[in-house]
């Protein structure tokens, strides 16, 4: 997938990706933070590629190891000949010994004794799971375009989405990638809080709002929005709460999946107006 506003390279032994440097993070004084894990540019691409994937036959997970690699060019990030020096470049760095490291012990040994999990298969890594199915690489191109990297509301409901897929790889955390999943699930409710706002109105509840995403998919408006997920989520935040208390989070594994399909869909919208053709013979109007 290449594009100049973010390639993404996939190899047998090495998948990597190519963005441009991230606008500085511009949020109040109040904003501090050791845990940014990718850039905004990358969050941009990754989540234009999730957001893109049919979940009706197709999945897409992805693993970032967070080490950034900073060039210099001229040349736009589609060029393979670029694309190709930078592959040899992050081969050559990776095997490099560091300044801080014994001298014969390579940063990718390094990486996989300290703290990353997922390291390429060409530095010892599991293989690659790539799908064969047709890429939606228009519409993927479109939210791409479409998301906007300084709007931090969006980056945060797309980032915790990403960061879902990779927690529920391991299954000793699903209960922290649904609550992952959860905040994801609110930035996209007030996202449509302000859709609501910006067109006058007032007071906007989750009732308005579960009325509102109920129109845009021509489904049954629902009592408030995802409100199936309301007492888990209670339960799940507060160990004691008026549902009682429990040794553990009162979770299924569906909440989840399901959920996290069900949010795919509702971002892809809310970037760029896409509605799945599947919706299209029943769908109604948001006017």
């Amino acid at each position: 997938m290449l594009n100049e506003l973010g390639s993404v390279v996939i190899g047998e032994g090495l998948c990597f990706s190519v963005v441009p440097c991230s606008p500085p993070i511009d949020a109040s004084e109040n904003y501090y933070s050791e845990v940014e894990w990718i850039s905004l540019n990358e969050i941009k691409l990754y989540a234009s590629i999730l957001l893109a994937t049919n979940r009706e036959n197709d999945f897409f997970s992805i693993y970032p190891v967070g080490r950034p690699y900073l060039i210099q060019t001229d040349q736009p990030l589609t060029s393979k000949r670029l694309l190709r020096a930078i592959r040899a470049q992050l081969i050559t760095r990776a095997l490099a010994p560091i300044p801080w490291s014994t001298p014969t012990k390579p940063i990718s040994i390094i990486v996989s004794d300290a703290r990353e999990i997922a390291l390429p298969p060409i530095f010892g890594g599991s293989s690659y799971h790539c799908s064969t199915l047709p890429k939606r690489e228009k519409l993927q191109q479109t939210l791409l375009k479409s998301i906007d990297a300084g709007d931090y509301l969006l980056i945060r409901g797309l980032s915790t989405l990403l960061r879902c897929g990779m927690i529920s790889r391991h299954h000793q955390f699903l209960e922290e990638s649904i609550n992952t999943l959860f905040i994801s699930l609110e930035a996209s409710f007030r996202l449509i809080i302000r859709i609501l706002e910006n067109r006058g109105g007032k007071n906007v509840t989750s009732s308005d709002v579960a009325t509102y995403i109920a129109r845009v998919f021509n489904q049954e408006p629902r009592g408030k929005y995802f409100e199936e997920y309301y007492e888990s989520r209670v339960m799940t935040m507060h160990p004691e709460s008026r549902y009682g208390i429990f040794p553990h989070a009162p979770l299924f594994a569906d909440d989840c999946y399901e959920l996290r399909d069900n949010l795919q869909e509702v971002y892809a919208y809310l970037v760029a107006g896409y509605v799945d053709p599947k919706y299209k013979d029943r769908r109604g109007t948001i006017d």
